[in-house]
C-alpha cells in the first residue's frame, strides 16, 4: 500500500468516526436509518433475559448479524 493509499484510508476511518459520533447526537439535523437505534441498543449490552420468556423474530431471513449478535449474547 503505497503512503497516499494509507493517508486516504485513515482519513476515511476519521471521517467515519465523525459522522458516527454526529449520528449519535440528537442536537443536530443528521439523518440516521433506521439501524443506528438497533446498533445503539446493541452496544449498551442490556440484559433483557430477564424481561421475556420467548422471542420472536418475523423474516427472519432478513435478519442482519447485529440482531443475531443481540439475541446471542443473552
Amino acid at each position: 500500500m503505497t503512503k497516499t493509499m494509507k493517508n486516504i484510508d485513515l482519513l476515511i476511518i476519521e471521517m467515519c468516526e465523525k459522522l458516527w459520533e454526529l449520528k449519535k447526537n440528537t442536537n443536530n439535523n443528521i439523518k440516521i436509518e433506521h439501524d443506528m437505534y438497533l446498533k445503539l441498543f446493541q452496544l449498551e449490552h442490556k440484559d433483557i433475559s430477564s424481561s421475556y420468556d420467548i422471542i420472536l423474530v418475523d423474516e427472519t431471513q432478513d435478519a442482519s448479524r447485529l440482531i443475531l449478535d443481540m439475541f446471542i449474547e443473552f
